[in-house]
């Protein structure tokens, strides 16, 4: 399908994953507000092979990028501003 965007500005609930015995998924979930406190949205990722967490100079992370088995690719940008 090409590049698409399914979430933008939500703040990260979780991101919990899932060991194959129990489904094999990573679950990325948001809310619709900070001050929302459950869970509006959740995003699987089925099969997940690779995890990379991309840092800047003073560790903090910047995005985190996801890549299932058929090669997907899902990422997590953390902006904090």
């Amino acid at each position: 399908l090409g590049d698409f965007e399914i979430l933008v500005h939500r703040p990260l609930f979780s991101i919990v994953y899932e060991p194959p015995n129990y489904g094999n998924e990573l679950v990325v979930s948001v809310s619709r507000t900070p001050s929302l406190k459950d869970i509006t949205y959740a995003h699987p990722i089925v099969f997940p092979q690779t995890v990379e967490i991309v840092t800047d100079a003073d560790g903090i992370i910047e995005h985190c990028r996801v890549t299932d088995d058929d090669r997907a690719q899902t990422i997590i940008v953390m902006n904090s501003r």
